[in-house]
């Protein structure tokens, strides 16, 4: 080797090699450790149902429309969930609530609302959901039809 090339190269002592190397494996590691423990967390906060991005069908919003006649929503709601005395207007429920909240008032109830909870099945309930929550616009009004004299 050429002298230029031997100036370049530093002499460490065997104990900062030492160090060196342990350190690089530590760090290796420790990012390791963090690599598995950011996915962890990732996957938990996909998985947790305050955070979960639920994707409705039209035929889970179809289905959902269906229990909201059936299981008797449109008495205090309204056709439609237009509001009536007893119940709220619903029919923009969807752009004003979370689908969190949604859940919440419909399984547990509350505000003279009644728990529905145990009422309704798991698919049920996903399907009332997917309905409520895709109310996100008011029904276009219709004129009001005048008939002839």
């Amino acid at each position: 080797m050429g002298k230029a090339r031997w100036s370049r190269i530093k002499v460490v002592p065997a104990d900062t090699v030492v160090h060196m190397i342990l350190l690089r494996r530590l760090s290796g590691f420790l990012m390791l450790v963090l690599g598995c423990s950011l996915l962890v967390e990732s996957v938990w906060f996909c998985h947790s149902g305050e955070n979960e991005v639920q994707a409705s069908s039209r035929k889970g919003r179809e289905a959902g429309a269906a229990l909201f006649r059936e299981k008797g929503c449109e008495h205090c709601h309204g056709v439609n969930g237009v509001g009536t005395e007893k119940g709220p207007d619903l029919t923009t429920i969807g752009k004003r609530w979370k689908r969190a909240q949604i859940e919440q008032q419909v399984i547990h109830g509350g505000n003279g609302m009644p728990a529905f909870g145990e009422v309704l099945l798991p698919d049920e309930t996903k399907s009332l959901l997917d309905y409520l929550s895709s109310k996100k616009k008011a029904p276009k009004q219709r004129g009001v039809e005048h008939g002839a004299d």
